[in-house]
């Protein structure tokens, strides 16, 4: 069996995890049953960095330290980041309570991470990051 965590970031002034693709899969799933049973929605957020085709890349260690690093800037502890697809596409579950947000608050999440992470990455790959926020459970997917 694959490692539940891979190496800490220092996130906010202390160490958090970053789930491997197993682990975040596996705990993506469990927020998704929790969400069906409490009739509850969970947003989540993927990160990848695009070619000129707008096919997704391989992620350097260094430019994904940095991504997760910023991620756990714009989140509380209650969520929680790691890899969809690793060394690919990052992820982040937001958990929510039992008001689901409105769809005017998708694109500001959006906004708000790609401003800040295309503030921190080098300009090249701040120029192909790819930002996506998706409502799972009551009333999403």
């Amino acid at each position: 069996m694959a490692a539940l965590l891979t190496s800490g970031f220092d996130l906010r002034g202390r160490i958090s995890e970053v789930y491997d693709q197993e682990a975040f899969r596996h705990m993506l799933a469990i927020e998704r049953k929790r969400a069906r049973f409490a009739k509850t929605t969970i947003l989540f957020l993927s990160v990848r960095i695009t070619d000129e085709a707008g096919s997704g890349v391989k992620i350097s260690r260094t430019i994904a330290r940095i991504l997760f690093a910023g991620l756990g800037h714009c989140f509380r502890e209650v969520d929680f980041v790691g890899w969809l697809r690793q060394g690919r596409v990052a992820g982040a579950v937001l958990a929510q309570g039992p008001v689901a947000p409105g769809d005017d608050v998708l694109p500001r999440i959006v906004e708000r991470v790609s401003h800040l992470l295309s503030r921190r990455v080098p300009l090249a790959a701040a120029q192909r990051l790819d930002v996506r926020v998706i409502r799972l459970g009551r009333g999403g997917a």
